[in-house]
C-alpha cells in the first residue's frame, strides 16, 4: 500500500486540523493519480505514510516542487522507512509509526537508492529539513552521475576514432568490425547531448567554437539521418553493380555507404578529449 491513503482517516489518527484534512484530499488526489500511471510514464510513487507527515506539517509542505524535482534526477519512489536496530529499512505502517521510533526517508531511480535519517529530537521541522535535504543530496548525485557518465562516453569515442583512423591509413585490426565502431561512436558521441535523452547534459554544454560546433552538428544529423534510423539517405543505399560496370543484363543491387575519412575522424578524437 505505498500510493492510496484515506485522509479523514489519517486526520483522525493525528489530530489534524480541518485545513489539513483539505490539504490532505488534495494530495491524495494527486499521488493517487500518479499511482494509476504506468511506470513508464516517469511519474514518482510516493509512499503513504510520507503523505501523513505531509499534511500534518504547520505550515503545510507544498509536496509537488519537491517531487518534481525528484522526478527530474530519475527518481521513481519515494516513501517512509522506519529503521531496524539492524540498520535495514522497512516501509512505515503509519506515519504514527515513524515518529515513534527511529525513521529516514527513502528515494530510488533506477540506477541509485538515497536515505536521509529524520533526526526527530531537532525539533517540529526535522521531517521538513529531512526531506528537503533529500531532494537536494538526490539532485547532486544525478548532476555528478550525468557528466562522470557524458566524459566516459567521450572517452570511447575518442578511442574508437582512433581506432579507426589505425583501420582506414593502415589497415588495423578494427578494419573487420569498422562499420559497427562507427556507428557506435557516433550514437555514443550524440548521447549525453541530446535533449530528448533524460540523464544527458544537455544543448549548454554544446560546442561553442565555429569548427567545432559544425562538427558536432554534423556528428548529430550523421546519429539521427544514418547510423540510428533506417532513413532515406544517400549514405546508405543501394547500387546497381551492373550498370556501374557497364554491363547489359538483369541488374545486381549492392550496398554501398559513407564512412568518416581519418582526418575527420582525427577531428572527432580531438573533440572528445577536450
Amino acid at each position: 500500500m505505498r500510493h492510496r491513503f484515506n485522509p479523514e482517516c489519517a486526520a483522525r489518527t493525528l489530530s489534524l486540523s480541518p485545513a489539513s484534512v483539505e490539504r490532505g484530499y488534495q494530495l491524495a488526489g494527486y499521488c493517487n493519480e500518479m499511482a494509476r500511471k504506468s511506470k513508464t510514464s516517469e511519474e514518482v510513487t510516493v509512499g503513504h505514510s510520507l503523505v501523513e507527515l505531509v499534511m500534518a506539517e504547520d505550515p503545510p509542505l507544498d509536496l509537488e516542487p519537491l517531487i518534481g524535482r525528484l522526478r527530474g534526477a530519475g527518481a521513481t519512489e519515494i516513501w517512509l522507512a522506519s529503521m531496524t536496530p539492524s540498520g535495514a529499512l522497512v516501509e512505515a505502517a503509519s506515519s504514527v509509526v515513524a515518529i515513534s521510533r527511529r525513521s529516514a526517508i527513502f528515494a530510488r531511480s533506477r540506477r541509485v537508492a538515497a536515505t536521509q535519517e529524520i533526526e526527530w529530537k531537532t525539533g517540529a521541522t526535522a521531517f521538513r529539513d529531512s526531506l528537503v535535504q533529500l531532494v537536494e543530496t538526490f539532485q547532486r548525485f544525478d548532476r555528478i552521475s550525468r557528466f562522470r557518465l557524458a566524459a566516459s562516453d567521450m572517452k570511447l569515442v575518442a578511442g574508437a576514432a582512433d581506432a579507426l583512423v589505425d583501420a582506414r591509413e593502415n589497415d588495423g585490426p578494427a578494419r573487420l568490425y569498422e562499420r559497427i565502431i562507427e556507428t557506435g561512436m557516433v550514437v555514443t558521441y550524440a548521447r549525453p547531448f541530446l535533449e530528448s535523452n533524460e540523464a544527458g547534459i544537455g544543448r549548454r554544454w554544446w560546442p561553442t567554437d565555429d569548427n567545432e560546433r559544425e562538427l558536432h552538428d554534423e556528428l548529430l544529423d550523421l546519429r539521427h539521418e544514418y547510423h540510428a534510423h533506417a532513413a532515406h539517405t544517400p549514405r546508405r543505399r543501394l547500387e546497381n553493380a551492373t550498370a556501374m560496370l557497364g554491363k547489359e543484363g538483369r541488374p545486381m543491387f549492392v550496398e554501398s555507404w559513407e564512412e568518416l575519412p581519418p582526418f575527420k575522424l582525427r577531428a572527432i578524437a580531438a573533440l572528445a578529449k577536450r
